[in-house]
């Protein structure tokens, strides 16, 4: 996983946040395309662009799981709340040898 959405102006000062939503998010919908991509949101009043839920989406695979994007939006997207299942997703950084930096999600994708 390429971490460029981080690149973006308006998520520069939201890198530090990501693996706090996946660890506690205010609200955890699945997608109503893709059942095995589950998005992570928490509202903030103070963005660089004003008051923005900070979407985090992750896609779960059979034994794998991966940070899709990251975004600031309006409102959360459409799709089953799953916020009551209450199983945060477990966020690490890797560095390898040749410098790329990837993110490792972990969680039951319920």
């Amino acid at each position: 996983m390429c971490r460029e959405f981080l690149e973006r102006p308006e998520m520069k000062e939201m890198g530090n946040e990501i693996e706090r939503v996946l660890d506690q998010p205010q609200l955890v919908k699945r997608s109503r395309s893709d059942e095995a991509v589950l998005s992570f949101y928490e509202f903030y009043t103070q963005t660089m662009v004003g008051g923005k839920w900070l979407c985090v989406v992750v896609k779960y695979l059979e034994n794998d799981a991966f940070v899709v994007t990251a975004y600031l939006t309006d409102k959360p997207k459409p799709g089953e709340d799953l916020s009551h299942l209450r199983c945060p997703a477990i966020l690490t950084f890797c560095t390898f040898l040749d410098g790329r930096k990837d993110a490792v999600v972990s969680a039951c994708p319920r």
